[in-house]
């Protein structure tokens, strides 16, 4: 009984080092398509595989891969290519999930992925605006963001979460259902499920007077739009009298890009950070900033 025990150790092993031999790059593209994953999350996947970790790994085999050579790459990711410590952490928690499965299915007995040392990421600092702040950098925001800066602020929207708001998600007592963001697959800005469940938010939840009231005129006449049916131009009032002509996007999105289109975070950032250069606020200050 035990030569035969033996001899299945011993195949066990031959198995194990064939199945290492596979190169990492065959395995991971066929895991990818085999997960569930969220839109966004397999495009972020695929961009970090496809740029920081294929290049690398792509062509190596499975059980040819140690953490001494693992760490290696953490290391040059921060002195060599200049990531971000927390992305880096996102490209290692993907490699280090490709490795487990790796093991999880066979390919190899253990991963590599043991005692490997990550940047030390800063705590984020997180500037809550005030509500005079507030009202001052949606006057400076191009006039089809503006809006957004009040979402943020009044309803506590994710970005994303403004991005993908449309007529259809606002109720005649103002309440604003999400349930969809936008986010970028194949470099083009689509419609999805939010990152957290579905839920409400209400338009003057913010200690800022301006805002609220700007909340509820804007919300209030859109609210009023949807009731009565209406679509393509709308005149409706930001704040002090200032008035603008608006064109729903696709999907009667509030906020749309200068074509019209639903709006990707990368070209909103070059407004934002302008904007809050204009505003006099501290530099970094983040759209999470508005959150209160």
């Amino acid at each position: 009984m035990g030569i035969y025990q033996d001899a299945l150790c011993r195949r066990a092993g031959r198995q194990a080092r064939r199945a290492g031999g596979v190169p990492l790059k065959n395995y991971a593209l066929a895991r990818m398509k085999s997960r569930l994953h969220k839109t966004g999350t397999v495009d972020t996947y695929e961009v970090h595989l496809r740029n920081h970790i294929m290049p690398v790994f792509g062509d190596h085999g499975l059980a040819a891969i140690g953490p001494t050579m693992v760490q290696q790459w953490i290391k040059d990711l921060q002195s060599v290519k200049g990531l971000a410590p927390r992305t880096i952490e996102t490209i290692y928690v993907i490699f280090a999930s490709i490795m487990r499965g790796a093991v999880r299915d066979g390919y190899i007995r253990e991963t590599p992925c043991v005692d490997i040392r990550l940047p030390e990421i800063s705590k984020t600092i997180v500037r809550l605006l005030t509500p005079v702040q507030v009202p001052a950098l949606a006057d400076v925001m191009p006039q089809r963001y503006a809006l957004l800066v009040l979402l943020g602020a009044g309803a506590g929207l994710r970005q994303g979460e403004a991005f993908g708001l449309a007529l259809d998600r606002i109720g005649a007592a103002g309440m604003i259902t999400i349930d969809r963001q936008v986010v970028v697959v194949d470099r083009c800005p689509v419609l999805a499920p939010p990152s957290s469940p579905p839920r409400f938010a209400g338009p003057v939840a913010v200690a800022a007077a301006a805002v609220a009231e700007a909340l509820v005129i804007t919300i209030a006449v859109l609210g009023a739009l949807v009731l009565l049916g209406g679509t393509a131009f709308v005149a409706y009032r930001l704040r002090h009298g200032t008035g603008k002509r608006w064109q729903p996007g696709p999907g009667l999105l509030l906020i749309t890009n200068r074509l019209g289109s639903p709006v990707q975070r990368n070209s909103f950032g070059f407004c934002w950070r302008e904007a809050v250069k204009e505003a006099k606020l501290p530099e970094g200050t983040r759209f999470h900033d508005l959150r209160h």
